[in-house]
């Protein structure tokens, strides 16, 4: 069987289940506080880890399509509006991967995935805070991306 020179690079599909079934066991054995905190670092290698594969780099209205294609590719959720002003970006979503299984914590995995990514699309350390969710009675997930201060 002829294998690939390069097999230092893995990828898989999961189910988005794997992400609730991680969540909940985090939860259980670290607590509340401290599974949020993994659930976002997770998910900000992951989205870091997307970017440098797809090796994209761009800047201002550039960034906003990279993230409109790539987001759609992943089906973490699908963007309803992306505004980018002062310094900031603006992302309201819908059906994110954690309200689609109860994640009745937040969407911290996604907010760690938006972070990573942005943060490697643009090469600037992006902070994201999740202002909205579904998961705690709002329409829809919005959060809110802004460069780290002194980075």
């Amino acid at each position: 069987m002829n294998q690939p020179e390069d097999q230092s690079k893995g990828f898989f599909i999961m189910y988005g289940e794997s992400i609730k079934a991680l969540q909940d066991e985090l939860v259980a054995i670290m607590g509340v506080a401290l599974a949020k905190s993994i659930m976002f670092r997770f998910g900000f290698k992951c989205g870091n880890m997307s970017a440098r594969e797809m090796n994209i780099k761009g800047q201002g209205a550039q960034v906003v399509e990279y993230f409109k294609e790539i987001w759609l590719e992943l089906g973490l959720a699908d963007p309803v509006s992306i505004k980018q002003r002062s310094g900031k970006t603006n992302l309201k979503v819908e059906r994110t991967l954690e309200v689609s299984f109860d994640g009745k914590y937040g969407c911290d995995f996604t907010r760690g995935y938006i972070s990573g990514l942005m943060s490697t699309i643009t090469g600037i350390p992006q902070h994201c805070l999740e202002t909205k969710c579904v998961a705690k009675g709002d329409k829809m997930c919005e959060f809110v991306l802004e460069e780290k201060p002194g980075k």
